[in-house]
């Protein structure tokens, strides 16, 4: 008989998605609905969302050992970033491209140590003036760093920017913000996640 396996999901709010607001225990986002697809597919999984709302790359390697690996998880799902980009435009507190690289890469690396691991990359929908930038001059040299980071030890990669980019909705009608996906997001990130990830059960 095969054991129960366990995957445990990491970000910011984006993951969270009301987890810790009083929501549900998987929250209301993109891992409740892959939660729901594990059910459906008869897969013996247990879905654990350990997203904080607010949370940087540092953030997540700061806590990982007590969020993550004491939970002994066969595949953790990371998505995180979006934050180390927002915090330089809302508050003026940039985070270097290297200090991010250094967290991102000690963080994949400890939970490559322990687990599969899926690397989901942040993404971000210019709605408003000057997002475009905020993409091009941050947001995306950090994802080149996360595609990096996954490819180097064997990681699954969920190209949230590709998929939220190639949806047939408006980015309004994804993200209100350019950042949190509305009910059309989550479902979009949801569907990549599973079509990379699902069809084998597991992390390639």
């Amino acid at each position: 008989m095969t054991a129960r396996e366990r995957w445990v999901f990491l970000g910011d709010s984006v993951t969270d998605s009301g987890r810790t607001t009083g929501g549900p225990p998987t929250g209301d986002g993109y891992v409740s609905r892959i939660a729901h697809a594990v059910t459906e597919r008869g897969l013996d999984v247990e879905v654990l969302n350990r997203g904080v709302n607010g949370d940087q790359a540092a953030d997540v390697l700061r806590r990982v050992e007590s969020d993550c690996i004491e939970l002994a998880p066969d595949l953790v799902s990371i998505m995180v970033g979006v934050n180390d980009t927002w915090r330089r435009y809302d508050s003026d507190a940039p985070v270097p491209l290297e200090a991010f690289t250094a967290a991102f890469d000690a963080l994949v690396d400890r939970l490559r140590s322990v687990a599969r691991v899926v690397v989901m990359t942040p993404f971000l929908l210019p709605v408003a003036p000057g997002q475009g930038e905020w993409l091009i001059d941050d947001l995306g040299p950090k994802i080149e760093v996360e595609r990096a980071s996954a490819r180097r030890v064997g990681a699954a990669i969920v190209d949230a920017q590709s998929a939220m980019e190639m949806s047939a909705c408006a980015p309004m009608d994804l993200a209100f913000d350019g950042v949190h996906p509305t009910a059309a997001g989550f479902d979009t990130l949801a569907a990549a996640w599973i079509a990379e990830v699902l069809p084998a059960g597991t992390a390639r």
